[in-house]
C-alpha cells in the first residue's frame, strides 16, 4: 500500500501453518481504534500497536475457534504489529497468500492468510 499503514500478524501452527494478517491505512487505524477503545489513539503512539494487536488477536482467536470446530488442531501465537510507510508484502515461493480488501464505514482495510503450500 502507499502511505502510512499498520499491520497485525498472528500465526497458527499445528495441523496447519498459517499467518493471518490484518492491515489498514493510518486513517482507518485511527477510526477503528477510537471505535474499539472508546477514546482517541494517535497513529504514532505505542497504544496504537496495542489496539491493532488486540484486534488482530480477536481475529486470530475466531479463526482458531473455527478450526477447532472442524477438528484442525493449531496453537496461536501472540500478535506482532508493524507500522510502516509504503508496505509491500514479499512471499517466499513455498508459501501462498490470499488477501481480501474491504471498505467499511471506518475506512479501508485488508485481511489475509499466508499458508505453506502443500507438497
Amino acid at each position: 500500500s502507499s502511505g502510512d499503514g499498520i499491520v497485525g500478524i498472528i500465526s497458527l501452527v499445528g495441523d496447519i501453518e498459517w499467518s493471518i494478517f490484518f492491515g489498514m491505512p493510518s486513517d482507518t487505524a485511527v477510526a477503528a481504534s477510537l471505535k474499539f477503545a472508546g477514546f482517541d489513539i494517535p497513529f504514532e503512539s505505542a497504544d496504537m500497536g496495542d489496539a491493532i494487536g488486540e484486534l488482530t488477536n480477536m481475529l486470530g482467536g475466531k479463526v482458531k475457534l473455527n478450526l477447532d470446530q472442524k477438528g484442525v488442531a493449531a496453537n496461536i501465537s501472540l500478535p506482532s504489529v508493524l507500522r510502516a510507510k509504503n508496505m509491500t508484502m514479499l512471499v517466499q515461493q513455498q508459501n501462498s497468500v490470499e488477501k481480501r480488501s474491504f471498505t467499511s464505514e471506518l475506512g479501508k482495510f485488508w485481511i489475509g492468510v499466508m499458508a505453506r503450500k502443500q507438497a
